[in-house]
């Protein structure tokens, strides 16, 4: 019993594992999310073949390869062990504590919603593929409830040690959301914790893409849970622990495809009838013992990576108006090259949303049409680019932001200024400002003698689109200065060095 229970005891500690790096990277403990990143990101198959289709091969970008071929010999183990979403059903199930049962295998539907989700991918959009892949919806969970809450807590124990007078701590602030990016991702959390209920893990089966696909591969698994059935008495025990519902006890059958390989069903049955091993098969082998199905269907597979996908068509919308003033594009983060490129790779993880410290980037509803819900752009209104962070291209897991240093960020032309006169205060009600130019990196917005005063003028070549000036213009209800995005990313001139100042001796020493 003890020997059975060693494969279970090492699934729980993979999983604790990579739930600790999990929490590391999306709650921004410490300084580790870019190596958070590229440890845990790398075991995500569905985030890690993205990559691989922008990239390329290269080591950071096949780790789904390793996926794939551990689901081939070993079943689904990345379901239990790797997949952050995965323990947080098992948190669910957990706290639940129902008797599971046999379900049904739905694999007219869920092959078909596969499907689906393939075709919606190839004509460029991201929003079903986002919406259901689990490691992006880990991250927006983490990022839009489980992170506020944690904040909210901490803030409220400092508040509460300066009322006693203790001043050694600091506040951190807040990322505010759009109220309905956070109602829709309170939505789905509350409807997993609703299915996971009723039906335990059935989301990764019936609605996860990586789990069905995994599930497709796992059919011809090497090795897998099996029942003896000469050895089984019809007891029922390990069909009421499957976390998948994936056990027959009537027929004495386990679905391999449904398998998560969570192993909690080995040390239940008390004769000892499931075992894990090689699987048994009446297929013909070919000459190495590997059945000949098995052989094409690991060709099929690796060959088929390779010719999937091709140039996706743009598909993203206008982004609503902005009070009186028009933006016809989003401004996305640098590194993503632009909308078209950024949409169709973009899952809507939130880990750049994380990371940014100036809160700038923020998860949107529409802003790239109703195909780019949850997909980040940055919103001015809330903060700038800064001028000296490449963070967000630093953590992206699928390479829809590629690492982009800071001598070319600074060039990198994301979007670009606009100046609305009539709705500045030094021209309209002869108001000293000079805000937008006095935070300008580039001084792609400097002042202009007017009339006693100095009012802004921009020069549009050397502006980056960083949106300092829009973030710190005080005008309302409309803004004076506004940076419009970018469709695709331009390279800004190099802004003018200023000139230094000769010293003149004097005599005086200061």
């Amino acid at each position: 019993m003890k020997d059975r229970n060693i494969l279970k005891r090492i699934r729980i500690i993979l999983s604790l594992f990579m739930s600790l790096l999990f929490i590391v990277l999306f709650l921004d403990i410490g300084s580790f999310s870019s190596l958070g990143v590229k440890v845990l990101a790398w075991f995500q198959a569905g985030t890690s073949f993205l990559k691989f289709l922008t990239l390329g091969i290269g080591f950071g970008s096949c780790g789904f390869i390793l996926v794939f071929f551990l689901t081939f010999l070993f079943g689904r183990v990345y379901c239990s062990g790797f997949c952050p979403f995965g323990l947080l059903q098992d948190l669910f199930v957990f706290l639940f504590k129902r008797k599971l049962k046999y379900i049904k295998p739905y694999n007219g539907f869920r092959y078909l919603f596969l499907v689906i989700i393939i075709v919606s991918v190839l004509s460029g959009s991201m929003i079903l593929f986002g919406l259901f892949e689990p490691f992006s919806a880990s991250g927006r969970i983490s990022v839009n409830l489980v992170k506020p809450v944690l904040l909210s807590v901490h803030n409220s124990f400092i508040s509460f040690l300066e009322y006693r007078g203790i001043y050694d701590f600091d506040k951190i602030s807040l990322h505010l959301l759009d109220p309905g990016v956070l109602f829709l991702t309170f939505l789905f959390f509350i409807g997993i914790g609703i299915l996971c209920f009723f039906f335990s893990r059935l989301y990764c089966n019936l609605l996860c893409p990586v789990g069905i696909s995994l599930g497709l591969i796992s059919r011809y698994s090497l090795f897998r849970i099996k029942i003896e059935k000469e050895r089984c008495t019809g007891c029922g025990a390990c069909e009421k622990i499957c976390k998948a519902g994936c056990i027959d006890n009537r027929n004495r059958k386990i679905d391999p495809d449904r398998c998560v390989a969570c192993f909690n069903c080995l040390d239940r049955c008390p004769v000892a009838a499931l075992t894990y091993g090689r699987a048994s098969s009446g297929l013909k082998t070919a000459g190495n013992g590997l059945d000949a199905s098995r052989r094409g269907f690991l060709i099929f597979l690796f060959s088929s990576l390779l010719l999937l996908f091709k140039s996706f068509p743009l598909w993203a919308g206008q982004a609503l108006p902005f009070l009186k003033i028009r933006k016809k594009y989003p401004v996305t983060p640098p590194g993503s090259q632009g909308i078209s490129r950024f949409t169709r790779h973009c899952t809507g993880c939130h880990l750049c949303v994380n990371a940014c410290p100036t809160r700038v980037i923020t998860p949107s509803l529409f802003s790239y049409g109703t195909s780019g819900l949850f997909q980040p752009h940055l919103d001015y209104s809330r903060g700038f680019c800064e001028y000296e962070c490449n963070l967000c291209s630093r953590v992206c897991p699928t390479g829809a932001i590629q690492p982009i240093p800071l001598e070319k960020k600074k060039q990198t032309q994301i979007g670009n200024v606009n100046l609305v006169k009539q709705n500045c205060i030094v021209y309209t009600s002869r108001t000293e400002c000079g805000a937008c130019s006095e935070h300008c990196p580039t001084k792609a917005v400097f002042l202009v003698p007017y009339k006693g005063l100095f009012g802004p003028e921009i020069n549009p070549q050397i502006c980056i689109g960083c949106g300092a000036c829009e973030n710190v213009c005080p005008t309302l209800p409309y803004k004076a200065i506004y940076v419009e995005g970018n469709p695709v990313h331009r390279r800004s001139l190099k802004p003018a060095e200023k000139k230094k100042r000769t010293k003149i001796n004097t005599g005086f020493p200061f």
